[in-house]
């Protein structure tokens, strides 16, 4: 029996492919590649890289909606949130970066000693 998820490996390596470019700066590369992706399959890695690749660039609005649209399926993502809290602070809204930043680090503890919470929703 074939998991619906092997159809979505051509587009989480596009995907692992984009992080790389992002890691390297090429923000042209990585929005190529994470195009493919997303033609390939709509993954939720994808789409936290496209959120991620739109902060990078400039263009928060379609950012914060991306990662906003993740979160709203897994409030409990650990990438999404982060995202989410670099986006608020190019918003200069400290604040709320650093409440996400806490809600974050609170799922990334809570996995580390095995008792994984799921996050309220972000609105």
């Amino acid at each position: 029996m074939l998991s619906f998820n092997a159809n979505l490996y051509p587009a989480l390596r596009y995907t692992f492919v984009g992080h790389q470019w992002l890691l390297r700066g090429k923000l042209d590369e990585a929005r190529r590649s994470l195009q493919a992706s997303l033609a390939k399959g709509v993954t939720e890695e994808a789409r936290i890289e496209q959120a991620r690749a739109e902060a990078l660039a400039g263009d928060l609005d379609a950012a914060r909606e991306e990662v906003k649209s993740v979160l709203a399926e897994r409030p409990d993502n650990f990438e999404a949130l982060s995202v989410f809290a670099y986006i608020e602070i190019r918003f200069q809204d400290d604040r709320v970066a650093a409440e996400l930043y806490r809600r974050a680090l609170a799922l990334q503890a809570g996995c580390a000693r095995g008792t994984c919470k799921v996050a309220s929703p972000v609105t």
